[in-house]
């Protein structure tokens, strides 16, 4: 009848479950056609969104959280890093700083006795400049033949992870005289602990020396000179 709505079509689904199910989604489109008012109205039910399979919204929002909890956790993972690489940068800075100003010759080396690093004290006790000693061996020119089994025992303790005690030996300058020193032995180690070298500290101790020699020789000119008093004694 003329001004009635008609239902002209209705899905088979939609029938059955209009009376026992209010749908998710409902949505309706009108339409003029041929001086006629058309309806199209669409309703999603339970049934067919569950099976679309769709994820659960709660489902969905979880992972979410996790994900957001996981990148909260790798962001700030990533800037403790960043900030111990930065730490771990002002210590190695610092240290390079102090050798380069330290009064005793500091010499790098790994454990086959190939000179890594020479400072500045280095060169001045020693007289050779570091682009002369840098990739060399130290048995070529620092250490004596007389020393070079000392050193080698020294590099083989430090491999085995041995304390070395601190000792005084001989160290060739680059003149050819040889100079006494007092050497601490300290490991150095790669990224996974792992004893990759040696650094040595030298510190020239021919003036100190000199003087306790002369200290013993006058000890023992005094011992002789009372000895010698007492031989014109009379009891």
């Amino acid at each position: 009848p003329q001004g009635k709505d008609q239902v002209f079509y209705r899905s088979p689904s939609a029938e059955a479950e209009s009376a026992s199910a209010m749908p998710v989604v409902q949505h309706s489109v009108r339409q003029e056609l041929f001086g006629r008012h058309l309806t199209a109205s669409f309703q999603a039910t339970p049934k067919f969104v569950e099976q679309l399979h769709l994820e659960s919204p709660n489902r969905r929002g979880l992972i979410v959280l996790i994900a957001g909890l996981l990148g909260s956790v790798l962001v700030h993972i990533l800037l403790l890093q960043a900030k111990r690489n930065a730490q771990a940068r002002l210590v190695r800075e610092h240290m390079a700083q102090l050798v380069e100003d330290a009064g005793d010759a500091i010499v790098s080396k790994d454990l086959q006795g190939v000179i890594t690093s020479w400072n500045p004290a280095a060169e001045r006790i020693f007289g050779f400049r570091a682009t002369e000693m840098l990739g060399r061996s130290v048995y070529e020119q620092l250490v004596p033949d007389s020393k070079a089994e000392e050193e080698r025992a020294v590099l083989h303790a430090i491999a085995h992870k041995e304390t070395v005690p601190p000792f005084d030996t001989l160290r060739r300058h680059r003149d050819g005289h040889l100079i006494e020193v007092g050497v601490t032995i300290a490991p150095l180690h790669d990224e996974d602990g792992q004893v990759v070298g040696v650094a040595s500290t030298m510190r020239d101790i021919s003036e100190r020396r000199g003087f306790i020699r002369q200290l013993e020789a006058l000890i023992t000119d005094m011992k002789m000179a009372v000895e010698l008093a007492q031989i014109g004694v009379w009891s």
